[in-house]
């Protein structure tokens, strides 16, 4: 339906800038933004092109390169962060447009609102902010709607621009394995969605395209390795990397409870308390009848799934790495609850009304607590860090190439709370970061201080010459 696609994908657009707003429309970038950026204002950009094509990522080495050859300072990273929002807007608008796919035409307001309750919920998951406020990940994103949308168009009866739905799904599914292969196998979570609610329905199996859709995505990622193995470099190294009891370990006892996971801080007692609230979800087809568990089973199968693509990868359960999983499990549990609450409608009509008040106020509860975490926890922090930088950068009258760059401690970043690589990580407390984030400053200021060392806190104690340190108060100005 175009016009209901053009108004699902515009509403979650509008959504998504309202709520990310405040986040995406500062100044800041994350780790690798400040190394895209002091590449292109260096000539350098071939570089990042060069790590893209490496990780089998085609498509960010060409449109990528592209976008970034038109950010010349930090402040132009905000129109990647658009397109980072943006693209996990699209993602909310295709989960809505999933659950009206499989209600029943006659679409009550009430059906409606669970539709898009479904997607907000899809936009609101712990990996979202992440995604939301890296420009980096802009390009790379576009994995994430065209998974969803190979799925949708793989249940459709007709033809899409003219092709048959293999043709079109399949050609979604090369983009999105090119653009990001961790988001591919969310092609199963539409398909076998669709797959349960007809077999709920008309007691007929009618698996057939979801083993399609799975062929076709399992390809696609053996086409990604072997792009990938042939150019070489260090992401071949990443895959597979680690013994398999290793890899299985970790795969169990850390990346599988962190996709449950919908707060921040992981514990055992956080992961206990989003089972209990993922199994109550789950749970929910139940009252429309036992038959209506396949859909639960369905949004089980797709988690897994696209689990499992991260578990050949080095053992980092980062957010990015997450996405994917976190969207099948609790995208696809609330559209399986939707579709469920609006077909037990016939027998129980105070059900209904009921359970989408209560998912109504839930999900824009969660996406209230993903706009703040944007801003808390990457926005905010990432900002105070590249304006002490800058000031630092300005006063530092005996600057040199001799200069020693101290790196901060992770600690020191003005957030509540770090985790991996992402969570409330600052530049200045990397390594690798630091020396691109002072050459940005340098660049902006019109000064070269040339090639600087960096150290710890430590080290700096036994070398000459000027040391900067980078303390989160932007020269003073900042109270504690």
């Amino acid at each position: 339906w175009p016009s209901v696609t053009i108004i699902s994908m515009a509403a979650f657009a509008i959504v998504c800038l309202v709520a990310y707003g405040r986040s995406i429309f500062g100044e800041y970038g994350r780790l690798d933004d400040y190394v895209a950026v002091s590449q292109n204002t260096r000539g350098l950009l071939y570089a990042l092109r060069d790590q893209w094509l490496q990780a089998g990522r085609v498509i960010p080495a060409v449109l990528g390169v592209w976008l970034f050859s038109f950010v010349n300072s930090v402040s132009d990273l905000v129109f990647p962060r658009i397109i980072s929002v943006l693209m996990v807007s699209t993602g909310g608008a295709a989960t809505t447009l999933l659950a009206l796919r499989l209600i029943p035409r006659k679409w009550s307001w009430s059906a409606i609102l669970l539709a898009a309750s479904a997607g907000i919920v899809a936009v609101s998951t712990t990996a979202s902010p992440n995604a939301a406020t890296w420009a980096i990940q802009a390009i790379q994103l576009v994995a994430l709607p065209t998974a969803l949308s190979a799925g949708i168009v793989a249940t459709s009866e007709r033809p899409i621009l003219g092709l048959h739905w293999t043709a079109s799904s399949g050609a979604l599914i090369i983009v999105s394995v090119f653009s990001y292969q961790q988001f591919v196998m969310l092609a199963l979570m539409p398909t076998l969605l669709w797959s349960a609610t007809r077999w709920v329905r008309r007691q007929v199996p009618h698996w057939g395209r979801a083993v399609i859709v799975a062929i076709m995505s399992t390809t696609a990622l053996v086409l990604s390795y072997l792009l990938v193995s042939i150019i070489g470099g260090e992401a071949k190294g990443r895959a597979f990397g680690q013994p398999l009891r290793e890899n299985l370990v970790w795969f169990v006892r850390i990346f599988l409870p962190r996709t449950i996971d919908i707060f921040v801080l992981n514990s055992m007692r956080t992961v206990a308390m989003s089972a209990v609230l993922l199994s109550i979800l789950l749970a929910i087809p139940l009252i429309a009848g036992i038959r209506y568990l396949a859909l639960s089973l369905a949004v089980v199968i797709s988690w897994m799934a696209c689990s499992l693509v991260a578990f050949p990868t080095e053992l980092w359960a980062s957010y990015r790495l997450l996405y994917p999983a976190q969207l099948a499990l609790w995208a696809g549990a609330s559209v399986a609850a939707a579709v469920s609450l609006v077909d037990c409608g016939s027998k129980h009509r105070l059900i209904p009304r009921v359970g989408t008040v209560i998912f109504v106020v839930v999900s824009l509860f969660s996406l209230a607590v993903a706009q703040h975490r944007a801003y808390a926890y990457f926005a905010k922090p990432n900002s105070i860090d590249w304006a002490s930088i800058r000031c630092v950068v300005a006063n530092a009258e005996n600057a040199s190439s001799n200069s020693v760059l101290v790196v901060n401690d992770w600690g020191a970043s003005q957030s509540t709370v770090i985790s991996y690589d992402e969570y409330g990580v600052i530049g200045s407390a990397v390594d690798w970061v630091l020396p691109y984030m002072v050459q940005l400053a340098q660049y902006e200021l019109a000064d070269s201080f040339g090639n600087m060392k960096v150290v710890s806190d430590d080290d700096a104690k036994s070398l000459t010459g000027e040391v900067l340190r980078f303390p989160q108060d932007i020269c003073g100005t900042l109270d504690d």
